[in-house]
This record gives structure tokens, sequence and C-alpha cells, in this order.
């Protein structure tokens, strides 16, 4: 079954890339909003489809979920572009709302993600007592915070605690970058 599906994929990939590309066209000719939203989507939703048929090509299941994921967020993101595309300038204020409720979804998706390696990153800390490791559980704490904070914010993404978050991620990747300087490889 899933080389069936795999090539129902590819062959929705390339279909959704066409599409795509007839409309990039299209708007050259009839530059608006809409056509540029619809080929925007398309191009997304095309990039999802090749993630889903990477995603067959592992062995590992646990790697194939992590593409699988990605591929579903990443559509999704192509069919918000979609609902914009053809979202009525009078009904804006309603579909509007559908990309805050991402943006939510999202942020606080990544805020969990964060929160499990900084917990995992815990563990590790206890039972090895690395110091590089509680620079990595510091850093996935800052991130959960940061993410939870744009989340919260997400109505209002240009505010200061937004800001500050956006400081908070910043560190926390200088903090992960400082913990991979010294380790020694092979």
């Amino acid at each position: 079954m899933a080389p069936f599906m795999s090539i129902c994929a590819v062959i929705a990939s390339i279909l959704a890339f066409v599409v795509a590309s007839r409309t990039r066209s299209l708007h050259r000719e009839y530059p608006s909003k809409k056509i540029l939203c619809f080929c925007a989507g398309f191009y997304v939703i095309s990039i999802g489809l090749f993630l889903e048929v990477v995603a067959s090509l592992f062995w590992d299941p646990q790697a194939a979920f992590w593409l699988l994921s990605a591929s579903s967020v990443v559509s999704a993101v192509g069919m918000i572009a979609l609902a914009y595309a053809y979202t009525p300038r009078k009904e804006f204020a309603l579909a509007s709302s559908v990309p805050l409720y991402a943006r939510y979804g999202s942020e606080f998706l990544s805020a969990l993600m964060a929160t499990y390696v900084a917990v995992s990153s815990t563990m590790e800390f206890l039972d090895k007592k690395n110091p590089r490791t509680l620079l990595v559980v510091v850093a996935f704490a800052l991130l959960a915070l940061a993410h939870a904070a744009v989340a919260i914010m997400a109505d209002n993404p240009f505010s200061g605690p937004v800001a500050l978050a956006r400081l908070l991620e910043a560190c926390a990747y200088a903090l992960v970058l400082s913990a991979t300087l010294g380790r020694k490889h092979g």
C-alpha cells in the first residue's frame, strides 16, 4: 500500500506544482492578490506533498513520522493561503482568524516540543552531569517560554512581550551554539 500512496503523492505534488506554475503565469498577465495567494498556496502544498514522498523513503519509522508531520504543517499553510485567496473582503474579519488560530496552535506546539526537549535534556544532565547539557536545558526552557509568550500574544505580534520573546529565543539559540562549539567530533 505504501508504494501506491507514494506514487499518488508524487502525482499530486507534480500536479500542485503545475497548477502553481500556471497561476504564476496568469498572475503576470492579470496581477491580483487572489491569483498570487492561489499560486503561493499551491507551491506550498506541492512542497508539503513532496515531503510526504521523501518520508516514504525512510526505513526509520520515527524519521518518517517527523517528516509526515512537517508535511502536514506545510500543507496546512498552503491551504490557509488558498482560503485567504477565496475570502471575500467583507468576510475578511472572520477569515483572518484562521491564520491567527494556526499561529496559536503552531506556537503552542513549539512550546510543547521545546518543553519536551528541556525535560529530556534535564534527564540527560542528571544522568551525566555534563555542563554543556545544562546549557541545552536552559536554552530549551527559554525557547518554551518564548513560544508560549508568542502564542499568548499571537493577536498582537508586534508587541513588547513578543519582542522580549524573540530576544529570549535568540539567547536560547546562542546557548545551544555555545554548547555545541566545544564538543569534540568523532
